[in-house]
């Protein structure tokens, strides 16, 4: 019995880590919207297919404080 918790605990966690990305991606483009900083479809596009969840929360750090968009993307 073992190896099903083993086997199933995995798919949880990657189930977890999945659901972080996810809303990480959300709170990105939720800022840039709240704060209007009017990202072009290729940086939302760049978030949207971001899996990197270090890079989604640099991005979620700079938009905090940026003056545009690209501010965030380039740093």
């Amino acid at each position: 019995m073992e190896w099903k918790s083993d086997f199933i605990e995995s798919f949880v966690e990657q189930g977890l880590e999945q659901g972080h990305v996810e809303a990480k991606r959300e709170d990105v483009l939720k800022v840039l919207d709240l704060r209007d900083l009017r990202p072009t479809e290729e940086q939302r596009a760049q978030v949207a297919s971001s899996s990197d969840l270090a890079q989604l929360d640099q991005w979620f750090a700079r938009s905090l404080n940026a003056t545009s968009a690209d501010e965030v993307f380039t740093g």
